[in-house]
């Protein structure tokens, strides 16, 4: 997934045990799917299937 990253410049996010992920992930895994669950988490970042994932700052 590191590799999609590098070519997506959207935000990047990341959930407590490091694993990351792009919001152009996030939006095309719920559009592809509406059994997906994202929301907008309070204070920023998005709980994605009940995960959250906070932005990261590079």
């Amino acid at each position: 997934m590191s590799a999609d990253l590098e070519l997506d410049k959207t935000p990047v996010y990341e959930n407590n045990t490091g694993g990351r992920i792009s919001f152009a992930q996030i939006a095309f895994a719920a559009a592809k799917d509406p059994a997906v669950e994202v929301e907008e988490a309070d204070g920023g970042g998005y709980l994605f299937n009940g995960e959250l994932y906070i932005p990261v700052n590079e």
